[in-house]
């Protein structure tokens, strides 16, 4: 259900792991003093581009929130920060390692995908659709230094045998 309001948005931040509820409560007190808005603001995009500002949230996650989802925004050990253009077979996403902070370039393969990522044909093809996304170029538009572009790690899942 999409959030009508800041602090239903503020709610779904907290409950997509993506942030603290001090982190956010924090931000939300900077906005409004800002703006000189009530607290129940229903000024989303505006909070969502003070958000992005602040690096506390991509826009692409920002986007998956106003949707009204808070869930998705993990695999294993990343947080995913973006989503690529992509095919039918495969997904690709920018995420940071939760651990170290380091970028990495997901490859992933939809549930439904993996029966036929086992057979030659799609393997040469996630292989060469892999390749490529190393040549993505990721522009910093944040002043976030775990942000940056330097050299993001290609990981796969899951691998063609």
């Amino acid at each position: 259900m999409r959030p009508e309001t800041i602090d239903r948005f503020v709610e779904l931040i907290v409950r997509s792991g993506l942030a603290t509820q001090e982190q956010v409560t924090e931000l939300t007190n900077q906005f409004q003093t800002t703006r000189q808005s009530t607290k129940n603001s229903t000024d989303i995009a505006a909070f969502c581009t003070f958000l992005v500002a602040n690096d506390l949230l991509t826009a692409w996650q920002c986007g998956k929130l106003r949707e009204g989802k808070f869930k998705g925004f993990f695999l294993d050990d990343y947080m995913l920060l973006d989503r690529f253009p992509h095919d039918e077979n495969f997904g690709y996403y920018l995420a940071r390692d939760i651990k170290d902070g380091k970028l990495a370039r997901l490859t992933v393969t939809p549930a439904e995908s993996n029966e036929r990522a086992r057979d030659r044909i799609s393997c040469r093809s996630f292989f060469r659709i892999a390749s490529q996304s190393l040549n993505l170029v990721v522009e910093n538009h944040s002043s976030d230094p775990a942000l940056a572009p330097a050299e993001p790690r290609p990981i796969h899942f899951p691998i063609c045998a």
